[in-house]
């Protein structure tokens, strides 16, 4: 499910206005749940202020450079290589883990293209279904560090 900027900013802006209730959102399939939570320190010092005088949030701009997304191409256990982490550099070819799947046939992971690991989907030994994310690359910073 991709969502859109707006979406994102009404459901940010949603979960501002909450003040710490429990929410539930549905979004076609997906359900996000939040429970209580609590604004840190510097929000909670602030005067209160009328909703309806509250400014909207300042949102962050979306990222526009381009990530390069890796996914399961089968159901089992997700097993990085050990070096795999955020902040690491790969190229392409790179090894990044495998999947074992039910039966004990393993399908290597590997690196499409070049780049910084931005984020890791699961962890090892988290159970991968078919198009699960598993690591997030960013390919323009795939210069910045040794490769791994």
């Amino acid at each position: 499910m991709n969502l859109s900027y707006e979406k994102v900013a009404q459901i940010l802006a949603i979960i501002d206005s909450a003040e710490g209730e429990d929410l539930e959102f549905t979004l076609g399939d997906r359900r996000l749940c939040l429970g209580s939570w609590r604004r840190e320190a510097a929000a909670l010092a602030e005067p209160a202020r009328a909703p309806e005088a509250r400014a909207q949030p300042s949102l962050p701009r979306p990222r526009l450079e381009p990530t390069i997304l890796v996914r399961a191409q089968q159901i089992g256990y997700f097993q990085p290589v050990q070096a795999l982490e955020i902040g690491r550099t790969v190229r392409e070819g790179d090894r990044l883990g495998e999947i074992i799947g039910l039966d004990g046939r393993t399908e290597p992971i590997a690196a499409p293209a070049g780049g910084v690991v931005l984020d890791l989907g699961l962890k090892a030994g988290d159970f991968a279904q078919f198009g699960d994310l598993l690591v997030i690359l960013d390919p323009e910073t795939a210069g910045a560090a040794p490769g791994g």
